[in-house]
Formats: C-alpha cells, sequence, structure tokens
C-alpha cells in the first residue's frame, strides 16, 4: 500500500470526499464492518490515488497499511494523519458532515489499533513475541512524539471532542510505554570475579607438616 498518497500537499477539489450515498462508500463500509480490513483499505486507497480526500477513506487506509506493515509503520500512519490535519485540512471531506466524519473516523481507527495490540499481547502470539523482539526504544519514542502532533492537530480541528479522542490515543500511548518498558530492560550487570579459592590440597598438607613437627618437639 502506498503511504506516499497522504503525504505532501494534497490538492484541493471543488467538493472533496465523497456523498455518503455513494455506494462506493457503503461497499467499503461495509467491508470494514465484516472484518475484512484488507480489502477495504485497498478500495479505499485506490479512491486516494484518484485525488478523493475523505477522512473516512483515510482511516480505513490507514488501518489496512497498518496491518500489513507491522507494529513500526504506527509512525507513517500518524505522521500522515498529522499531515492531514495540521497541513491539508481544506482538501478533506466529506462535506458537510466532516467533524462528524472526524469524530466518527478516528475513534474507529484509534479503538482497532488498541484492540489489535491488546489481543495479541493477550494471547501472547506469535506476533507479539516479533513485538517485543523487535520494538526499539528510538522507535517508540518517535511514535510518542508525534503523537503530540496528532493531539494538537485533532484539538484545532474538532476541540469540541478532542477530548475524548485524545483519550482514545492515549490508550495507544500507554500500551507503546509499556511494550518500551520490556523493550528498555536494563543489560544484566555481569557477576563480579570471584576471589582466587585457596588450594585445599596444600592446606592440608601444611597442616599435617605442622603436626608432625610439633609431635617431634
Amino acid at each position: 500500500m502506498n503511504i506516499e498518497l497522504l503525504q505532501g500537499s494534497l490538492p484541493v477539489a471543488e467538493h472533496p470526499g465523497l456523498d455518503s450515498t455513494d455506494p462506493r462508500f457503503a461497499d467499503i463500509a461495509t467491508l470494514a464492518q465484516d472484518g475484512q480490513h484488507a480489502e477495504a483499505a485497498a478500495l479505499s486507497e485506490a479512491l486516494l490515488a484518484e485525488g478523493i480526500y475523505d477522512i473516512r477513506l483515510i482511516c480505513f487506509f490507514l488501518y489496512g497499511y497498518w496491518l500489513e506493515n507491522g507494529l513500526a509503520s504506527l509512525l507513517p500512519v500518524v505522521d500522515s494523519l498529522n499531515n492531514v490535519l495540521l497541513d491539508n485540512w481544506p482538501a478533506i471531506g466529506p462535506e458537510g458532515n466532516l467533524n462528524t466524519s472526524l469524530e466518527k473516523s478516528l475513534d474507529w481507527l484509534f479503538r482497532q489499533i488498541l484492540k489489535k495490540l491488546q489481543y495479541e499481547e493477550s494471547k501472547k502470539s506469535p506476533l507479539w513475541q516479533q513485538w517485543q523482539t523487535n520494538a526499539e526504544v528510538v522507535e517508540i519514542d518517535t511514535i510518542l512524539a508525534a503523537g503530540e502532533q496528532l493531539s494538537d492537530g485533532i484539538t484545532r480541528q474538532h476541540p469540541d471532542k478532542a477530548a475524548e479522542l485524545t483519550a482514545q490515543w492515549s490508550k495507544i500511548e500507554q500500551w507503546l510505554i509499556s511494550l518500551r518498558q520490556l523493550t528498555d530492560s536494563p543489560l544484566e550487570q555481569e557477576p563480579p570475579e570471584a576471589a582466587p579459592e585457596s588450594d585445599g590440597a596444600d592446606q592440608n598438607l601444611a597442616d599435617k607438616a605442622s603436626q608432625q613437627v610439633a609431635q617431634a618437639h
């Protein structure tokens, strides 16, 4: 999936986004509701490639992209949202109902990501083991820093619901912080070098010699 579709400057259309009655949106929403996230993301990607920038399509696409590319790809996901919210908001639809769509779409995206993270952790799945093994502290810290910008962008575009949406994102941050603590465990210190042991055999010989000398006198 091409994340570059949501990077850089996005062209502003006269009527951005899709109408809620558009059958293309209905098809994508049905796929997502049925758990067919890869398919929903692929159809959303095709519309984004046509220059149809709709926050609902963006969130469907970003979730599929994240599922495909793994935990570390959460950084380009957040960066893309920041680019949309902070630098390209006039290009984003749907018209007439944008705030509600933003609220519902971000809430859905954050909940889906958190649900996936918590599920894999609860099962101690191979994917969870992979996250533990491959996650790097620097990567996690970079995601958390980008999340601060994300909170600013949400507050700027939807101040009425910013507290609720950022609270959802904060749950993901807390999960990442917990993973960071597992990843950032201090290196085990090497045990101090043991003092050289006395030679027991030599000591026994010395004791016997002392006894013999004492008996001779």
